[in-house]
């Protein structure tokens, strides 16, 4: 028993197993004595050990304890705090091992013979301690100014307010739905034109007359590559015909909503003649006609491009049959 306390008590080289009114007690000391006579002390039995130590037998960086066991090692090296193994040169993961001191809320990061602990994101404090940030009430979140924000443990929640729609960080107002372009001042203003295919655009009423089936125009004015009718005066029946090729594009807008509508007819092939949707100056989407005169409805889902600037892009790049685009009446959808 007395062997056990010493070899578990660092500072303890020696120690006294006596008997004391029916009890053993055990008097452990911290001097290293070599074996010899020593002036007796009546109950008590003196162990002493040989020097084990004396030779350095423990790594530099360890301290020597000599046993009173019979071991074939009759010592031990206490190996520093944050060190393992025979040589105590093995680095302990704390981290791993769940001997650290970090806070629920941190994150322990393993060193060499140590570990150091951080606060997550959302929490401030040494890593010991960590409590929670209120993003809301410091200002330190990104909800939108027509949102609410609400503290949760570590983080934030965004939601946009009564009579806007969105994500948190980007609220747009309740529209339904919203025209973007529909051409009704019988101008292009902001529209930028490549080629000639659009310069008389847009073109007023329809013309069956010319082309022999309606158009499908939405109100007075629309797009029609093919026709010459760029005021309410100018002769009923004109047209330019399918020889001009050029583009012509829109001025930004910023997408609120989830969805595009709008009206197209013409070209028959989407290499020749199309409607293409740009985010930041890349086709995220694009379409053609039906063939046919008459246009038709046809739609992009824009909600993953909320917030961004959009352009619309009419591409009439023939010159031969069928060789031109209608387009008319783009809407936006919430």
């Amino acid at each position: 028993m007395c062997r056990i306390q010493c070899y578990l008590e660092p500072a303890c080289w020696t120690f006294n197993f006596c008997e004391k009114q029916g009890n053993f007690v055990c008097e452990l000391t911290n001097s290293d004595h070599i074996r010899h006579d020593l002036i007796e002390k009546a109950g008590c039995t003196y162990h002493g050990s040989e020097n084990h130590c004396s030779s350095n037998p423990c790594p530099k960086n360890a301290t020597c304890q000599g046993e009173f066991l019979s071991d074939p090692v009759p010592y031990k090296c206490i190996c520093p705090a944050g060190y393992g193994g025979d040589n105590c040169f093995q680095d302990i993961n704390e981290c791993n091992d769940g001997t650290h001191t970090c806070h629920s809320d941190a994150t322990c990061n393993n060193t060499i013979g140590g570990f150091n602990c951080t606060c997550k994101s959302g929490f401030n404090g040494n890593g010991k301690h960590c409590e929670d940030i209120d993003e809301c009430e410091s200002g330190k979140h990104n909800c939108h100014v027509n949102a609410t924000c609400t503290n949760s443990l570590g983080g934030f929640n965004c939601s946009c307010k009564q009579g806007h729609f969105g994500n948190g960080t980007h609220c747009y107002p309740d529209f339904g739905r919203r025209v973007i372009f529909d051409f009704e001042d019988g101008k292009k203003t902001g529209w930028s034109l490549t080629g000639t295919a659009f310069n008389n655009q847009p073109t007023y009423k329809d013309n069956s007359k010319a082309r022999g089936k309606p158009s499908n125009l939405q109100g007075n004015w629309w797009i029609g590559s093919y026709e010459n009718g760029p005021s309410p005066s100018h002769t009923y029946g004109s047209t330019q015909g399918d020889g001009p090729r050029g583009t012509m594009t829109s001025p930004p807008f910023v997408v609120h909503g989830s969805q595009l509508k709008f009206r197209i007819g013409g070209g028959c092939t989407m290499q020749q003649q199309r409607a293409e949707l740009l985010i930041g100056g890349t086709v995220v989407a694009q379409t053609k006609g039906p063939c046919s005169e008459y246009m038709v409805t046809k739609s992009w889902s824009i909600e993953q491009f909320r917030g961004q600037t959009a352009r619309v892009r009419l591409v009439d790049n023939h010159n031969g049959g069928w060789g031109h685009i209608n387009f008319d009446y783009l809407e936006e959808y919430q």
